[in-house]
């Protein structure tokens, strides 16, 4: 497993790049066509390390990344999944990695080529768990119905269908010399099976809780079994008994049990013998590595190791050492013998790259704010070189729901943790200009005008507030709304604001602070499910979105001018081309759906992305387009190279 080209490509041109302190190709592996970078490696979903340990395979939201251990490197970009990846496994051999996820397949890679084998597809289950025979040769997946199928890994057959769980398989694990395969459903039971035969041997029974993880012995003696209540019990795959429960940590023999809070606090999630069998170690939800001695079922060591949950352990199959990785991708060595520490790092690039984007005003910079709750700073980077400037960090910004971007992106607008105070940052000066305060409860969204003048604010009692940027003070307040305030557009020369829930579609007169129209009007709250606003760029046009379809409304005399239907899920995102030949819509499933604005037709449809579209934003010279996404990646595009595609 040795990704030799990869690791070729990256070596090479991180000489290249090293002179400018970014050598970050990475951001350029299997683009859609029209992209020309990806900020982001999406969020992290499973995590396997390869049987000999030098390899770490990390499913994230936008495909499976392959890390080398000793350096943390990038070593592939593996992409072929639609959907949200749950499950790695690596084949003894370690010369194929398995995955599967909510796109219903299961698909085989080559670990030296990267290049995808197989796609094992059954529409009518959703593979869950997944485990490899011991020769490599089949691989068995179930479903969430409890429904075990196996297949033969070299042509892609079914072999056999095993079926008596009645709740969802978690685990499974193949008796390392034979064709006998274990699994665990939440029905409480771990049931043993003959492949061959397809015949069920034995249930085991004790789990009080749904059992998460298994694991056999390098001997095939023993095998373990963990889940949710953190207990871990080993059995005799012979007898087909209870051999004992492993003595947890703060306890003093196998007699005694958690107490009751801690069982349903403790959550195990991931098992692995050492290659002579004689230590388990255990990783669960709260970061705490656990060791036994598996004769007499002794606490060898307990330590907190992590800060998350250990979703991955391995032990080196040539050194004592053995790995863990944790939900978040920080990566840590131990020694076996010593338990001393050796080393850690962290993945980087999978963290939230935010849904709030946007461009400076020569088109030049893009700017990204996640969560800055949690210390996240504002991203920026020069999008002819691809280079990131270093984050600005702001001061009391402690910010959780709505944020924006003025259009020059010289400030930045967000509602505070309490969520009825908005603070405005001059990203310049890099300090806080300004704190707007009034509102009673949550702020919803936030819109600034074209010339980032004027900041409007919604709230979930339906308040609308006119904001003056410069001085902070409030200059309009619009009523109406019986329920929260969704969504806010300025019109272009900034004099109408449309404001919509999911009852209603309002338009405004600025500087009369009065009503000009109620364009829909529902008794029943979702009846309009308005998630999106936009006016085209003449300033003649109102675009809504609601209940899966686009409504399109001459802003002028508030008719209807035409209801557009059959959309992918719900729309959130609207956003017109600067040259307004365009109208581009972000829906749920990752899709982005360019329009006619002629006829209003659909021209082309593109899914970059595997979650639903936060946001679509052009630079100001319409060179450039924007999408930011849940997947947790934003990509940058040739807007003239997806402009006049066709479907």
């Amino acid at each position: 497993m040795k990704f030799k080209f990869f690791t070729f490509l990256f070596l090479t041109l991180s000489m290249l790049f090293l002179s400018n302190g970014y050598a970050e190709d990475y951001r350029t592996w299997n683009l859609p066509e029209g992209a020309r970078m990806r900020i982001g490696k999406g969020r992290i979903t499973a995590l396997k390390f390869s049987p000999d340990g030098n390899e770490l395979a990390v499913a994230s939201s936008i495909g499976i990344w392959m890390y080398s251990v000793a350096t943390g490197d990038e070593l592939a970009l593996l992409t072929g999944h639609t959907a949200q990846i749950h499950e790695l496994v690596f084949s003894p051999d370690g010369k194929i990695l398995a995955s599967t996820g909510n796109d219903r397949t299961v698909r085989l890679w080559d670990t030296d080529t990267g290049q995808q084998l197989m796609v094992l597809s059954d529409e009518r289950n959703l593979p869950w768990a997944l485990a490899f025979s011991p020769d490599s040769t089949t691989i068995a997946g179930e479903s969430r119905t409890g429904t075990i199928q196996i297949w033969d890994v070299a042509t892609g057959d079914p072999l056999a269908t095993l079926t008596g769980h009645t709740d969802t398989v978690e685990a499974l694990a193949f008796l390392p010399d034979g064709n006998i395969l274990a699994s665990a459903s939440e029905d409480l039971s771990i049931r043993l099976w003959d492949i061959d035969s397809e015949e069920h041997l034995s249930t085991l029974t004790g789990h009080k809780k749904p059992v998460k993880v298994l694991a056999f012995s390098p001997d095939g003696k023993m095998l373990a079994s963990a889940g949710m209540g953190g207990t871990v019990r080993l059995w005799n795959p012979d007898t087909k008994k209870q051999v004992r429960a492993l003595v947890q940590f703060g306890l003093t023999d196998t007699n005694q049990e958690l107490p009751a809070a801690t069982r349903r606090a403790v959550w195990i999630d991931t098992l692995a013998f050492s290659p002579d069998g004689s230590i388990l170690a255990s990783g669960d939800h709260h970061g705490m590595i656990q060791m036994w001695n598996v004769d007499d079922g002794k606490l060898i060591s307990a330590w907190k190791a992590h800060t998350r949950s250990i979703r991955a352990l391995a032990f080196s199959m040539d050194k004592p050492i053995f790995m863990t990785a944790d939900e978040k991708g920080t990566v840590q060595t131990w020694n076996t013998i010593t338990r001393a520490h050796l080393s850690t790092f962290t993945l980087k690039g999978h963290e939230n790259w935010g849904s709030t984007l946007g461009f400076t005003a020569d088109g030049t910079t893009l700017m990204s704010v996640g969560s800055l709750t949690r210390n996240n700073p504002v991203r920026s980077w020069d999008i002819n070189s691809n280079k990131e400037f270093t984050p600005i960090m702001l001061p009391q910004s402690n910010v959780v729901n709505a944020y924006e971007f003025s259009p020059d992106s010289n400030i930045l607008a967000g509602a505070t943790d309490d969520m009825n105070i908005i603070k405005l940052w001059d990203l310049q000066t890099r300090s806080q200009h300004a704190i707007l305060a009034g509102h009673t409860w949550f702020v919803e969204t936030l819109v600034f005008s074209s010339d980032s003048q004027l900041l409007a604010s919604g709230d979930r009692t339906g308040a609308v507030y006119v904001w003056d940027v410069e001085t902070g003070h409030r200059k309009k307040t619009l009523e109406g709304h019986q329920i929260s305030a969704k969504a806010l557009a300025f019109s272009p020369d900034s004099s109408i604001l449309a404001s919509a829930s999911h009852r209603d579609v309002r338009l405004w007169d600025i500087g009369t602070s009065t009503l000009r129209a109620t364009l829909i009007e529902h008794e029943d709250s979702g009846q309009a499910d308005t998630l999106a606003v936009a006016f085209s760029p003449d300033g003649e046009t109102l675009v809504s979105t609601g209940r899966g379809k686009m409504l399109l409304w001459d802003v002028n005399t508030h008719r209807l001018l035409s209801e557009i239907p059959g959309h992918r899920g719900r729309i959130k995102v609207l956003t017109y081309s600067p040259d307004g030949t365009t109208l581009l819509t972000g829906c749920g499933d990752g899709t982005i759906e360019m329009w006619d604005t002629n006829t209003y037709t659909l021209k082309s449809t593109i899914k970059p992305h595997t979650g639903r579209i936060e946001v679509l934003k052009f630079s100001s010279d319409g060179s450039t387009l924007a999408s930011g996404s849940m997947d947790g990646t934003i990509l940058l595009w040739h807007w003239a190279s997806i402009a006049h595609r066709k479907n």
